[in-house]
């Protein structure tokens, strides 16, 4: 089953929190349901390895020598014409006669093949990049390049040759790239690898885009901020006003942004809330319970949460799966304990919003708990339940400085 993931919910943290460049930061930021963190190194190796396997198809009708990328390089060609003082090949002997006979001075025409320069500069910005790509993603995966040995050698070497060893290696746009899928083959699975390594180079949020099978915890991940996407622009299109606090890379421990509605109701927004509870200065009840085990972790949080301390919360867990119990069951089982650690604690209104692949939650559905109302929703349906949520919170509240 083909799972899908908001890819307008990355587009709009891209724009309002992390950047292009710090996406992939905001991935490693997320934390898993065993506490592991990523780096943001570690990071772009999980993306590379992904983009890797994901254009493994057309790596293998790559040339496997560089005789062969050469054979291959189609050319245009150019007509010099210049005087000679004495005879050379190409002269053109009816030119010469035209400026007297006997020739003094020898009028020369000379062809030349030149190879195809956007061809040549997309081609060798593809092989570069392939091999960044590559040494990333053999320190997550060492046999990534099983079966592509030769053709990546082959591919190298044909960067120090020319014409690639002396042309630039910019980019290519998507012209450059509609230009080598009509050149025939090699060049069509060049165009078809660059496609997918300018992802990695230009736009990681088409990251959501690939097939997920071979890392789904970097599924799991692109979910989790997709979701907080998502949050971000209901807030926008509810009217509010929303600050940063903390962005990817930076400590971890201060919520992300400082929300205020359109009544001046405020907000904490948390990525990650289990830093929350030292953060407002509330005990913990986990660490208390388990004290006498050994490796259970640190603190415990839903994966997003609105939060007037206090006063109300809105805790978001996303559950990113093909397994409807693990979706189901796991999730609401976590994000109810989440509810009934922060209820009292944290807030005296408490709700949670369990979010799933709409492929998975085909409806909404919601309860009614001891620790507060919990709903269950897919990515689509998220802005009308926190919508309503907020039309239904206290209007007034106090922002609390730690």
């Amino acid at each position: 089953m083909k799972l899908t993931i908001p890819i307008s919910g990355l587009e709009e943290v891209r724009g309002s929190w992390a950047g292009r460049g710090s996406l992939l930061s905001a991935l490693g930021r997320v934390q898993d349901d065993h506490g592991e963190i990523w780096t943001p190194t570690l990071t772009r190796r999980r993306a590379a390895r992904l983009v890797i396997e994901t254009v493994r198809p057309h790596l293998q009708v790559w040339p496997l020598s560089t005789r062969g990328w050469l054979d291959a390089l189609p050319a245009e060609s150019r007509h010099d014409r210049y005087v000679a003082d004495r005879p050379v090949g190409g002269v053109s002997w009816a030119d010469t006669r035209r400026r007297g006979w006997p020739p003094r001075q020898f009028d020369v025409r000379r062809r030349h093949r030149l190879a195809d320069t956007v061809l040549v500069s997309a081609t060798r910005w593809t092989v570069q990049a392939l091999e960044a790509a590559a040494t990333r993603a053999q320190a997550v995966h060492s046999d990534v390049l099983a079966g592509l040995e030769a053709t990546l050698s082959a591919a190298s070497g044909l960067l120090k040759r020319e014409p690639l060893a002396s042309a630039p290696d910019a980019a290519p746009t998507r012209t450059d790239l509609i230009a080598l899928r009509t050149a025939g083959r090699p060049w069509t699975a060049v165009a078809a690898v660059a496609e997918y390594l300018r992802i990695l180079e230009l736009d990681p949020t088409q990251l959501a885009r690939l097939p997920l099978q071979a890392d789904p915890a970097l599924a799991d991940r692109l979910f989790h901020v997709a979701v907080l996407g998502v949050l971000l622009r209901t807030l926008r299109e509810c009217g509010c006003f929303l600050k940063v606090r903390s962005l990817p890379g930076s400590p971890v421990g201060v919520p992300v942004f400082t929300v205020t509605t359109g009544e001046g109701t405020v907000w904490d927004l948390w990525f990650e809330a289990g830093a929350a509870w030292r953060y407002y200065g509330v005990p913990e009840p986990f660490p208390s319970a388990v004290i006498g085990i050994a490796g259970t972790g640190g603190s415990l949080g839903a994966d997003l949460a609105l939060i007037q301390p206090g006063k109300a919360a809105f805790l978001i867990e996303c559950k990113y799966s093909e397994n409807p119990t693990y979706v189901g069951r796991s999730g609401y089982e976590q994000l109810l304990a989440y509810m009934t650690e922060a209820r009292n604690r944290l807030a005296a209104e408490v709700t949670g919003i369990l979010v799933g692949p709409a492929e998975i939650v085909t409806r909404r559905g919601s309860a009614a708990t001891s620790a507060g109302t919990l709903h269950v929703v897919d990515p689509n349906d998220l802005s009308r339940c926190v919508s309503d949520m907020l039309n239904a919170s206290p209007a007034e509240a106090s922002h609390h400085e730690p």
